[in-house]
């Protein structure tokens, strides 16, 4: 499904592809068309993403019509074009950084522009790579009044271990919804194994007793590296019992042809 947009978005992408002609082999496919893909998408009718340019940098087939990651509003969609900007060539991702920061400060920017914008830029801002002007737009949204772009904006900062992402992060954990609790277990990994870790490995150890079992499973998953302390080691094997022990009921309840709880 399409989205509000800005127009002025839309005619960068085009200014940036003009001269870009028939497309190109994927290996030498113009770093501006490939941005352009990916982030605008070509509007193209389509029955699959094949349809929607070459692999390393297409846009997502939704409702027979090739969308990118800021004109839809298919959560699903949006995934997928991000992992997609995740693994582009540098020359791409660094075009994509324009469009996605012009998206972020544009105010025609529709509500699913700018999630998209806000997902696209974390899959660009690992550790070590530019922030600066992109941070500053996230950092603005980590108290937004609209609660799924503060998510999108924490989730986005967390992977530069920004502190104050973090911080929001570890309320997360207790506060969320059983999906932002995953969603910020798992993010929280990053900052799991560093000499400063003290407080999210504990906020993480808090929910091995969570009621969701994808949850339990996120946190163990980000106490991995950790697994080795005394204190996570035993609180570990002590989730790990009870999840046994409760899959041994389940069973022993479906063996009796009682439905399991």
């Amino acid at each position: 499904m399409a989205t509000a947009h800005p127009a002025a978005l839309i005619a960068l992408a085009s200014a940036l592809a003009i001269g870009c002609g028939e497309p190109a082999a994927p290996d030498a496919m113009r770093p501006e068309l490939a941005a352009a893909s990916m982030l605008i998408g070509s509007g193209n009718p389509c029955f699959s993403d094949a349809a929607c340019g070459p692999a390393e940098a297409r846009g997502a087939c939704v409702l027979a019509t090739c969308f990118g990651l800021l004109t839809t509003d298919s959560a699903a969609a949006r995934a997928t074009v991000a992992e997609r900007l995740e693994r582009a060539a540098e020359p791409a991702q660094e075009i994509a950084r324009l469009l996605l920061l012009k998206a972020l400060r544009d105010p025609e920017s529709g509500r699913s522009t700018r999630l998209g914008a806000i997902e696209g830029m974390g899959r660009l801002l690992g550790p070590d790579k530019p922030c600066e002007e992109a941070c500053e737009e996230l950092r603005a949204l980590l108290d937004d009044v609209d609660e799924t772009l503060a998510i999108a904006a924490r989730l986005a900062l967390s992977r530069r271990r920004d502190p104050a992402a973090r911080k929001a992060l570890i309320v997360d954990l207790s506060e969320g919804t059983e999906h932002l609790r995953c969603a910020a277990a798992r993010a929280l990994r990053v900052h799991v194994g560093r000499p400063d870790d003290a407080d999210v490995v504990a906020a993480l150890v808090t929910l091995l007793s969570d009621p969701g079992p994808v949850v339990r499973q996120a946190a163990m998953g980000s106490l991995a590296p950790v697994a080795d302390r005394p204190a996570v080691a035993t609180a570990l094997r002590g989730a790990g019992a009870g999840a046994r022990a409760g899959w041994k009921y389940a069973m022993d309840r479906i063996e009796r042809g009682q439905p399991a709880p």
